[in-house]
């Protein structure tokens, strides 16, 4: 069996101060964590409603042609021509497919209208427009990940789209936004929250810790210095005896001046015993 070795007091207040410490540091990281999830899920919530609310002009204008107001031809054209000039947010958009691929709107590349990309990868090699497809085509719809291109840029980055079906017209339309700036808002929060609440709390910590430790070890230090030099004339300083150290502090000068008192009688027997021995050496 191990033996646990023993550990100063200072040690383990040092230890209980760095638990602390790091306790701090998780409650940044979790704070961050719940930032980035909070945006994230605000996010999705945008862009699940932006899709239902294409949905809704779908209908508006598929109804319009139960009714006999439009053909179906002119209701697909006026409801392509709504969704396709709707814009979100700085530079939100929808884009459509047919469940087998086939582009039908993409605001920004029209050279890949009309075009099968089902076999279309993104830049981690997924089958993302297929992997759509299939989200979309199910009921409710529902999110996907996957890496993309920023409008008139080259560099793919992470984006979450919502996409669900128009059954009517098996029409998948969805929405995405880029999450990029959630790993930078993430890290730039965690950052903020380590310089300006959890390093502040623990230099305070640290310094509370310092004073604490030298209040405690200090009189256990002179009072074990005082026992260690045999001087039984030294008093330790209990003040009032309002602290455990005081009280210490106390009970350890009752007891110097109780062996004070056993060593003083001791000699005073001692010296009678020379005194004694003495006059009998005289007389014999």
């Amino acid at each position: 069996m191990r033996r646990i070795e023993p550990r100063s007091i200072s040690v383990r207040l040092s230890a209980l101060i760095a638990v602390a410490i790091l306790g701090l540091v998780g409650l940044s990281v979790l704070s961050a964590y719940d930032v980035k999830d909070t945006m994230q899920v605000e996010r999705r919530t945008m862009i699940k409603s932006v899709v239902q609310e294409s949905l809704s002009i779908a209908n508006y204008y598929h109804q319009q042609q139960q009714a006999g107001k439009l053909t179906e031809a002119e209701a697909k054209a006026k409801a392509y021509d709504a969704l396709n000039a709707q814009r979100y947010g700085t530079s939100g958009y929808l884009f459509m497919y047919s469940p087998d691929g086939t582009n039908l709107m993409l605001p920004g590349k029209p050279e890949r209208v009309g075009k099968n990309l089902i076999a279309d990868k993104d830049a981690k090699g997924n089958l993302y427009i297929k992997r759509l497809m299939e989200i979309g085509t199910q009921e409710g719809g529902g999110y996907y990940q996957y890496w993309f291109p920023k409008l008139n840029q080259k560099t793919p980055l992470p984006k979450e789209a919502f996409v669900q079906t128009f059954k009517p017209w098996q029409w998948v339309i969805g929405t995405g936004l880029y999450v990029d700036d959630l790993t930078s808002t993430f890290n730039d929060h965690l950052l903020a929250m380590l310089l300006y609440r959890t390093l502040p709390v623990a230099i305070v910590m640290i310094i509370a810790g310092f004073v604490a430790t030298r209040s405690v070890t200090r009189p256990i230090r002179v009072a074990t210095a005082t026992l260690a030099s045999g001087d039984l004339t030294t008093r330790l300083a209990s003040g009032r005896g309002r602290t455990e150290l005081e009280r210490l502090a106390g009970a350890l000068n009752q007891t110097l001046d109780t062996v004070a008192g056993v060593v003083a009688r001791v000699v005073a027997v001692s010296r009678d015993l020379q005194t004694s021995a003495a006059e009998l050496h005289e007389i014999s």
